[in-house]
């Protein structure tokens, strides 16, 4: 799956995309943001944003991640159920 950090502009946001392989994967470079405070693995929650294509990103979706407590860290193209 692709995700990309929440920045001030979509363009800055796409410019972070990485392609990651599960929800380890994305803990994992969530934890290795700058600024990001340290986080339990249960407080990075993945929900549904958007269930319809993007055309300005190409996603067929947008799931938005967030830590409890912190906020929106950045999205990924489509996880949730």
């Amino acid at each position: 799956m692709r995700f990309r950090e929440h920045r001030g502009t979509l363009s800055d946001s796409l410019r972070t995309e990485v392609v990651l392989n599960g929800q380890a994967a994305i803990t994992a470079c969530v934890r290795s943001l700058s600024g990001i405070p340290p986080f339990q693995d249960s407080q990075l929650l993945i929900s549904s944003y958007d269930p319809n294509p993007d055309p300005r990103t190409g996603w067929s979706r947008t799931d938005v991640v967030t830590i409890d407590g912190h906020g929106v860290v950045g999205f990924v193209d489509g996880v949730s159920s």
